[in-house]
Parts: structure tokens; C-alpha cells; sequence
């Protein structure tokens, strides 16, 4: 009986929600944000669902690309015709490089402008990495995310947080 009340830390890590840090482009633009504006709204749900699944670590048909140097260890969850392309960066955080509606299957042009973006996500990793210890990079980040849902039309639920010194 008395063992209830112990917390275990595996089954916290569990319950909490991914970070996603939005990739922003050459110019200082969040990508993601400026791709979402030019796809049809009626995708929007879908692009709802793939965004959470990340957050919530169920990745909705997660595919890991391999078959090039360029884009190796990147993912991407999908649905239909859209596609969220992210990696990893620490235990519950992931950078979201890229969301958009692929048309063909082997779209040369497709090929060529993920492996841009990736290659542009590569070039900040480390700095994206750094600011994850940044209060205000992290908040900035929990904005970008706000309009993002806002965009799309959904509400998002603030992240339970303990305040510092907090129970």
C-alpha cells in the first residue's frame, strides 16, 4: 500500500509531451509556418494529427529515410498526401524541418528541395541543440507551436510545467 504514492521517473518520462523547435529558414522565417499557409485547408486535420503524434511520441506512420547521405537519420510521418519531416535532437525534443504535400512519388524537384532543407537543418543542429538549456528559445518555441495549431484550427493545450521550486 505504501509503495503508491512513489513516483516512478520511467513512467513520467512516459506521460510527458515532446518539444517541437521549429527550423527556421536562411532568412530567419519558421519554414513550417510559411509552408503551411500555402497548402489547401482541407489538409489541415491531417497536419493536426501528424504534429501531435509527434508531441505525443506516437508518430503516425513513421518512415526513417536511408537511401541518401543527404537525408540519412531524418524522418517523416505521413499520411495520404502530406508529410511532416523531423528529427531528433534530445530525449523529447524534435526539430520539425518541414511540412508539405508531396504530389509523386519520384518528384526530382521534391528530392532536391528536401535535401535544401535538410542540409539547411544541419547547418543550425548544434546551435538548435545549445538553446535547448534557453528559457526564452524554448518559449519562443512553445509560440511558434501556438500559431501553428492556430493556423491549422485547433487549440492547443499548454504543457503542464512546474514552476522552479514548485512541488
Amino acid at each position: 500500500m505504501e509503495n503508491e504514492n512513489i513516483v516512478r521517473p520511467e513512467l513520467e518520462d512516459e506521460q510527458e509531451e515532446n518539444n517541437l523547435i521549429f527550423v527556421p529558414t536562411t532568412g530567419g522565417n519558421i519554414r513550417v509556418l510559411d509552408e503551411i499557409d500555402h497548402i489547401p485547408e482541407e489538409y489541415y486535420e491531417g497536419f493536426q494529427e501528424l504534429f501531435k503524434s509527434i508531441k505525443e511520441g506516437t508518430f503516425k506512420n513513421v518512415k526513417r529515410f536511408k537511401n541518401h547521405n543527404t537525408i540519412a537519420g531524418i524522418s517523416e510521418v505521413k499520411d495520404f498526401k502530406i508529410r511532416v519531416v523531423f528529427t531528433r535532437l534530445n530525449k523529447n525534443s524534435y526539430a520539425i524541418i518541414s511540412a508539405f504535400m508531396k504530389k509523386h512519388q519520384n518528384d526530382k524537384a521534391y528530392n532536391e528541395a528536401l535535401k535544401s532543407k535538410i542540409g539547411d537543418y544541419r547547418a543550425i543542429t548544434e546551435t538548435l541543440k545549445k538553446n535547448l538549456q534557453d528559457e526564452e528559445f524554448m518559449a519562443l518555441q512553445r509560440q511558434y507551436e501556438e500559431e501553428l495549431f492556430r493556423k491549422l484550427g485547433s487549440e492547443i493545450t499548454p504543457p503542464k510545467t512546474l514552476e522552479k521550486g514548485g512541488i
